[in-house]
């Protein structure tokens, strides 16, 4: 069979050829979302933020100017908590350091702090601080972070398996309390493949902080051969609309 080049059926087969080419190549871009890692804030993994060792006090109700760890409540049964009293307002516990470490040196990492607020209203507007950088955090509230939970109260305790890489889920909602979700940007892992999260309560809130966590996933940026990849496609796209 003979092919004349420059026919009509040739110029469609080229034509359909290429756009299913570009299409392709698109397709194969993938700018990437991996589940999130939820680390739960410990002893073990959680200081003063000048790295000095810290251990909570009281297990329920806090010292003044003092974190503890509540052990009846939070991802594995406890969460740090400051100014736990409304007869104690405006006090300021210490800045605190969680690591995340087992990270791959050099890769950028974007990160989360997770915190509990039990309702929008009245003394339920529990608040945190947060960041990368010791000194320099910003406040999340129930405005400013994402509720995990449906905001509903007295749900009873529920699961996220589907947001979290962690077997057996995260917790998101317990009682009339949702888990808070603050987006704190991405950061690189340093040279032994670790990032400090930085967290304070805010001695301007009237009530209390509730502090359980950390988490973190690979950012979604594309690689450079990815990026090379989606402009030709795009090129092809191009050059078929002019012709």
């Amino acid at each position: 069979m003979k092919l004349f080049v420059g026919g009509e059926n040739t110029q469609k087969y080229m034509k359909n050829t290429s756009i299913y080419t570009s299409l392709a190549i698109l397709a194969s871009v993938s700018l990437g979302h991996a589940a999130i890692t939820y680390v739960d804030a410990t002893e073990a993994n959680t200081d003063l933020a000048n790295g000095n060792s810290y251990s909570p006090t009281g297990t329920t109700i806090n010292d003044d100017d003092q974190w503890s760890l509540r052990s009846t409540f939070g991802n594995s049964g406890a969460v740090y908590t400051a100014n736990d009293s409304n007869s104690n307002p405006g006090e300021d516990a210490p800045e605190l350091r969680t690591t995340i470490s087992g990270l791959n040196s050099g890769e950028t990492y974007t990160l989360y702090a997770y915190f509990w607020v039990a309702g929008t209203t009245g003394n339920g507007q529990w608040d945190i601080q947060a960041g990368t950088e010791s000194g320099n955090l910003t406040v999340f509230d129930y405005n400013t972070a994402t509720s995990l939970g449906d905001g509903n109260a007295n749900d009873g305790t529920v699961m996220n398996t589907v947001e979290f890489t962690n077997g057996g889920g995260v917790m998101v909602e317990e009682g009339n309390r949702d888990l808070y979700q603050a987006s704190l940007g991405t950061f690189t892992a340093d040279g032994s493949g670790n990032i400090y999260v930085y967290i304070d309560d805010n001695p301007g809130n009237d009530d209390r902080t509730w502090y359980d966590g950390v988490g973190y996933e690979l950012a979604a940026v594309p690689e450079p051969s990815s990026t090379a990849l989606l402009g030709l496609g795009l090129l092809g796209c191009i050059w078929h609309r002019r012709r």
